[in-house]
């Protein structure tokens, strides 16, 4: 009997030290060997190139806004050199001249002389049963009817108007206004400065409330 035992007791643990052994190689197959101990651990790397700096979005957006600023500056720049030396002007409309032309009344009340530089403005009044004479502006004609009816012959076209109204002539139309209510028209004429007039038959036309 204690054979026997004693038997069982080497088998038992020669049982457990295959099983440990086997444990440890399996161990050793999942983990690999120990590494080897580098012998460049102590040696320093070089530092490394440093990396440019990149434009960011906003150096980006005030390069955009400082090319904007000059392109708008060079605009604004003709309308400072036009504006250059310019001065507010008042009329006064009691020390005008108003000049008599076939029964009807023209004030100059915005020339040159006046300080106009890119439009004309005069005051017109046609009598009863009057009419301008027939005649052609290198430039539109614009008339601001604020009393009267009339009827106006623009080109191959006739129309027919009545206070307050505003009739366009285009440039280069033969045109003429007729007086057709009974009361004299006032209105306000807009040319532009220097505009050639001419008469129907191409003659121009020297009126001294443009000056």
């Amino acid at each position: 009997m204690g054979t026997c035992k004693e038997l069982l007791t080497w088998g038992s643990m020669l049982l457990l030290t295959g099983v440990s052994l086997a444990c440890s190689s399996a161990r050793v197959r999942a983990e690999g060997p120990p590494a080897a101990p580098c012998l460049l651990e102590s040696t320093s790397a070089a530092p490394a190139e440093p990396t440019p700096p990149q434009p960011t979005a906003p150096a980006h957006a005030h390069a955009h806004d400082h090319h904007h600023h000059h392109a708008h500056g060079d605009a604004s720049d003709g309308h400072a050199a036009d504006a250059e030396g310019a001065k507010p002007v008042v009329v006064d409309h009691q020390r005008l001249t108003a000049y008599e032309h076939r029964g009807n009344e023209l004030v100059g009340i915005a020339t040159p002389s006046l300080g106009a530089r890119e439009h004309e403005v005069w005051r017109s009044r046609v009598a009863v049963g009057s009419s301008t004479p027939l005649h052609v502006h290198g430039s539109e004609e614009i008339f601001v009817f604020l009393r009267g009816r009339g009827r106006a012959r623009i080109g191959d076209e006739t129309v027919e108007f009545e206070a307050p109204a505003t009739v366009i002539a285009p440039a280069g139309l033969p045109h003429q206004f007729f007086n057709t209510g009974d009361e004299p028209t006032e209105a306000i004429v807009i040319v532009r400065v220097g505009s050639q007039i001419t008469d129907a038959e191409g003659a121009p036309l020297e009126l001294p409330w443009r000056r």
